[in-house]
């Protein structure tokens, strides 16, 4: 808020606002000439009073000026426009069965990759990152029994390129590798980069899990969950 109100202040739109206060009070009579004499002759004439209403008014204002403070975030963030949104659908952002050869090119593996999709809304979004932040086990009512807290970066697709940033140029959406299930090994792998062996563990068994992504670009932050039901074989699962 700090920031806006300076940027505010310090503008020509600022300055010519508060001038056009100023003046149209002045107009209406209530300028310097008259609160100046007014102000003195009530507090000479009245010092006590004066002094009392004085704290209630400074009161009055600390108090509007403190709620403003804690209210200002949310409201600003609610009507600022959306820098990019973030996005799953499993038709678009599911590939089934895409080629993977190993080291010698020679026996290819098949495996199914999934994304998370980012689209610009206003203007060109730069730099953009994301990462995974949390992956919780679900009941068969979305309840959480198993959880993983953390925070690991992903790569923006093809991931060959390895690349943690990338702009998000209108009309070019990108794509961050979100998880893949292999046909060699037959399991459930999450993307992100330096994770420890404990998050590939957490897929071991079929179930319901919950993967939290947060997509960090021109000091917004938007935040994406998929569940997928993963039952145990690297071709059948959904995920939403």
């Amino acid at each position: 808020m700090g920031v806006f109100w300076r940027a505010f202040l310090g503008a020509a739109a600022g300055r010519i606002a508060i001038t056009t206060i100023l003046a149209v009070l002045t107009v209406l009579g209530f300028g310097v000439s008259y609160w100046v004499p007014t102000v003195m002759n009530w507090w000479g004439a009245h010092p006590a009073d004066a002094t009392v209403e004085l704290l209630r008014v400074v009161g009055a204002v600390v108090g509007v000026v403190c709620i403003c403070l804690i209210v200002w975030p949310y409201i600003w963030a609610a009507i600022r426009p959306r820098k990019f949104s973030v996005s799953f659908e499993t038709v678009r952002d599911v590939h089934v069965a895409v080629p993977l050869f190993d080291q010698t090119g020679q026996l290819p593996h098949r495996a199914t990759i999934a994304h998370v999709h980012v689209e610009a809304v206003h203007g060109y979004v730069t730099p953009c990152t994301g990462a995974i932040t949390a992956l919780e086990r679900l009941d068969d009512e979305n309840n959480v029994i198993g959880r993983i807290d953390g925070t690991r970066q992903l790569l923006w697709a093809p991931r060959e390129r390895g690349q943690f940033q990338q702009i998000i140029a209108p009309h070019v959406p990108q794509d961050l590798d979100l998880f893949c299930t292999l046909e060699a090994t037959n399991r459930l792998d999450v993307l992100s980069v330096g994770h420890p062996p404990l998050w590939t563990n957490f897929f071991a068994s079929p179930g319901r899990y919950r993967i939290t992504v947060a997509v960090h670009g021109d000091n917004r932050t938007e935040t994406i969950r998929v569940i997928v039901n993963w039952r145990g074989r690297w071709d059948d699962f959904d995920a939403a």
